[in-house]
């Protein structure tokens, strides 16, 4: 007969219970060790994971915002005029001017004649005064004072930039001529056009900037 405990459970039934929460307790260690959960997943485990998977792809579809300021300019972005391929945009002070090979031709005509160091050749060149555009846009052709600071970026359709002091564009103070040029021996510039950029004054054409599509004033600080 078994004994009784003073809760009136057999020892039997009491070392029975124990041996079986034991072996549970193993198995639990056991599933953990090989990576099973041993707990249950919280309903709200999926959907928070969902809203971080929908927060990252809706910031990796949002366009990125516009620059206030383009690199190198004091001008706006927005405020920028988008030329066609093959035109010039002339800029100073917010005020720009879009100009083709055709517009240009309206205007009186500079023909120089240089030594391209690139063809090993002398070239005869025809177009406008890079000084003469941006005088229409009110800059300075006799610099003085805070005037001297200007400066101009000449950029082609590839991206290729150079730098010209706004001294060397008027006719005062720069020792060549840096001439918008449309034509070269009379005839259209070819791949190198409808617009190019020829400097007198350089030694080599490295800033002959072809296919021009642009010509903007800034300020050094």
């Amino acid at each position: 007969m078994n004994r009784r405990r003073g809760l009136g459970v057999p020892e039997s039934g009491m070392a029975w219970r124990v041996g079986a929460v034991a072996i549970l307790g193993v198995a639990a260690l056991g599933l953990a060790g090989a990576g099973w959960p041993t707990q249950p997943m919280h309903a709200q485990a999926v959907p928070a994971q969902e809203a971080q998977i929908q927060a990252a792809q809706t910031q990796a579809a949002r366009p990125a915002p516009m620059p206030e300021h383009l690199p190198g300019m004091g001008m706006p972005a927005m405020q920028r005029m988008m030329p066609h391929p093959g035109e010039l945009v002339v800029g100073y002070e917010g005020k720009e001017a879009v100009w083709s090979a055709e517009k240009l031709k309206t205007l009186p005509a500079t023909t120089v004649t240089v030594w391209n160091a690139h063809a090993k050749a002398k070239q005869r060149y025809t177009g406008v005064v890079a000084g003469e555009l941006l005088g229409m846009l009110e800059f300075p052709l006799q610099p003085h004072g805070r005037e001297l600071r200007l400066y101009a970026v000449a950029t082609g359709a590839d991206g290729y930039e150079v730098v010209f002091s706004g001294g060397e564009l008027t006719p005062e103070l720069g020792a060549g001529t840096v001439l918008v040029a449309y034509a070269r021996d009379g005839a259209a510039l070819g791949k190198d056009g409808p617009l190019q950029m020829v400097v007198t004054g350089d030694k080599r054409p490295a800033r002959w900037v072809r296919n021009l599509a642009s010509l903007r004033v800034g300020q050094t600080p």
